[in-house]
């Protein structure tokens, strides 16, 4: 069995466009994207979304964010494709700050895009 994949995601809202960012480990992965949206919250709920599709079925998982939203969604629902476990995390922590720099990129290449 092999170790989890670890993802720290991240939102960002402006002027009514969304992005998100995520960041794994094991490796160096960087995804970021982003597109018209409402509030930060659906962008880390995006950055969820957009890190479970990463991974294959059966596979464990491990989120990393500072959104309760998020935390409180996945802890009422059940997902049977992988093993989900989403965690709490201070905004300092030096992997959230990479998600952060990259939902921020995500969010500005919608913005440009309009």
């Amino acid at each position: 069995m092999t170790a989890a994949r670890r993802f720290w995601i991240d939102g960002s809202y402006k002027l009514g466009y969304i992005g998100y960012g995520i960041y794994g480990r094991p490796g160096d992965l960087k995804v970021c994207g982003g597109c018209p949206g409402a509030d930060a919250h659906q962008a880390e709920r995006l950055a969820a979304e957009q890190a479970l599709a990463l991974v294959p079925d059966g596979e464990a998982i491990t989120l990393y964010t500072d959104s309760l939203p998020v935390i409180a969604y996945y802890a009422a629902i059940r997902v049977e494709r992988v093993r989900l476990t989403v965690t709490y995390l201070k905004a300092s922590d030096v992997y959230h700050r990479i998600a952060h720099e990259l939902a921020n990129r995500g969010r500005a290449q919608a913005y440009r895009q309009r």
